[in-house]
């Protein structure tokens, strides 16, 4: 970044300082993960899969989606996974790319880490796109997010730090990710909660979709990712078939 101007830079760091501040790392207290989890489901394995649909006005929607699903490995290996989202791409169908854009705080050494990650998914016959302020807090294995508003974004911006709006139509994006203990610690439990609001035209079709496919392939890729110690990729199998 390079900015000649003495004054506008000044002015510039003080816009970004009050935006630093303003938005250090808080992390939600309430309970995590409010829905009916099947024990027996959850010891045998199997993924569960919930969705809640929110009342709202005009043509506004907002749906919040969850996962929960046992991994055979401990808590520390899924964890090593799931904090490099730059590699969220290669084993989470839909997921075209995670790119982290700024670390504000690294994560690791008692400290909660910070990162501003665009993110873009291809579903059928739509992209959507959005730049995410991501938590990490490594001492509690968990993650938070939420989508970054128009106004940080032009803030960043103008300091030179290239951060891309979310896609029209994309009103807002948070959501949380845990990972707990199982088995003694041998497995772990990886609890995934997102809420979307919306206004832009999905069909119910698509809706569905991201309720249940696009989730359960998440689910299922960071599983599969993990078991393999880091091997599975999503187009593994298609490139062996040639």
């Amino acid at each position: 970044m390079r900015i000649n101007n003495g004054c506008h830079t000044a002015v510039l760091s003080a816009a970004l300082f009050v935006f630093l501040t303003g938005a250090m790392p808080c992390l939600a207290v309430q309970e995590p993960f409010d829905y009916p989890v099947d024990e027996s489901k959850l010891k045998s394995g199997e993924l569960q899969l919930f969705q809640k649909k929110y009342p709202t006005s005009g043509i506004s929607k907002k749906r919040q989606i969850a996962g929960i699903i046992v991994i055979d490995a401990g808590p520390d290996r899924v964890w090593e996974i799931m904090k490099d989202w730059d590699e969220f791409g290669q084993f989470v169908p839909d997921v075209d790319y995670y790119k982290t854009m700024l670390v504000l705080e690294p994560i690791g050494n008692g400290r909660i880490g910070k990162s501003f990650i665009e993110g873009k998914l291809d579903i059928p016959l739509f992209s959507i796109q959005y730049t995410l302020d991501v938590i990490f807090d490594q001492s509690h294995l968990r993650q938070e997010w939420r989508m970054m508003t128009p106004e940080e974004i032009n803030i960043y911006n103008l300091i030179g730090i290239n951060l891309k709006p979310s896609s029209s139509g994309i009103e807002n994006i948070e959501g949380m990710a845990l990972i707990k203990p199982y088995d003694n610690g041998n497995k772990a439990i990886y609890m995934y909660v997102s809420t979307v609001e919306y206004t832009m035209p999905l069909p119910e079709f698509l809706e569905e979709y991201l309720a249940k496919d696009a989730l359960a392939g998440y689910m299922e890729g960071v599983k599969k990712r993990v078991e393999s110690q880091g091997l599975y990729m999503k187009h593994a199998m298609r490139l062996f078939s040639h």
